[in-house]
């Protein structure tokens, strides 16, 4: 995901939280500004000046590198996390599923006798 061009995220797990990797690799004389961002359920974002519900400030101008940003969550709780920037003029997003514990429920399996 680093190498692609252009906008990308993902997340990965870190203990109790997640860290959510939002990457700009992109050539141009501007940095990509946040026009929007937004996590679903609860979600909280941990970075400083970061509104309730948002990941990124609006304006926020993101350098040519991953960012990592911690999200606080309820364990059973998926999220989606957008991110949407406007870099000379053209808009990029990315979005992100967290899945919540419930999602990977174990069962126990079928086994024929």
């Amino acid at each position: 995901m680093q190498k692609r061009e252009g906008l990308t995220c993902w997340a990965t797990p870190q203990n109790k939280e997640i860290m959510l990797n939002v990457n700009w690799t992109k050539t141009g004389s501007l940095q990509p500004q946040v026009s929007h961002s937004y996590l679903t359920r609860g979600a909280v974002s941990k970075f400083e000046g970061a509104d309730i519900r948002r990941i990124l400030p609006v304006g926020y101008k993101l350098n040519p590198e991953t960012l990592q940003i911690p999200i606080a969550r309820e364990t059973d709780r998926a999220v989606v996390a957008s991110i949407q920037v406007n870099h000379e003029g053209v808009e990029h997003s990315c979005n992100v599923f967290i899945p919540g514990e419930r999602d990977f429920a174990l069962t126990t399996p079928f086994v024929a006798r």
